[in-house]
């Protein structure tokens, strides 16, 4: 039988005590990342399929500008003469959905970032007790 050592030796440090974060900075972390990915979501460009599968796809604005009707009629009628007013009518139908979904998937994500970091900075941390 093996008897357990009591000398001076000291206790193996923990190997994940190394790599993991404390709730605050995680919670930090998780705010940080929510708002710049919510930032980006409303601002970058949305595109839709075109008419031809081959041909490019329609570029129909950002979630914080709104639809972009001549950006929209442009892209459509690329690579036709001249496409019929249902068609952009349905295309303009298509990006307003699209960019509502997107613009309500940012703001999911933007605005509790806000309040996170918000929190973080303003809430204090309790003392260390000693």
């Amino acid at each position: 039988m093996i008897e357990p050592t009591t000398g001076g030796a000291a206790q193996p440090q923990d190997p994940l005590a190394a790599v993991t974060m404390r709730p605050r900075t995680f919670g930090a972390l998780l705010a940080a990342v929510a708002l710049f990915t919510g930032l980006i979501l409303g601002v970058a460009p949305v595109r839709v399929a075109g008419p031809d599968p081959d041909g490019p796809s329609v570029t129909c604005g950002s979630a914080v500008g709104g639809a972009e009707t001549r950006r929209i009629a442009d892209g459509v009628a690329h690579g036709t003469a001249d496409p019929d007013r249902d068609t952009i009518v349905s295309y303009v139908d298509i990006c307003e959905r699209t960019l509502d979904t997107r613009g309500v998937i940012a703001a999911l994500l933007f605005f509790p970032g806000v309040l996170g970091i918000g929190w973080l900075g303003v809430v204090r941390r309790r003392p260390a007790l000693s």
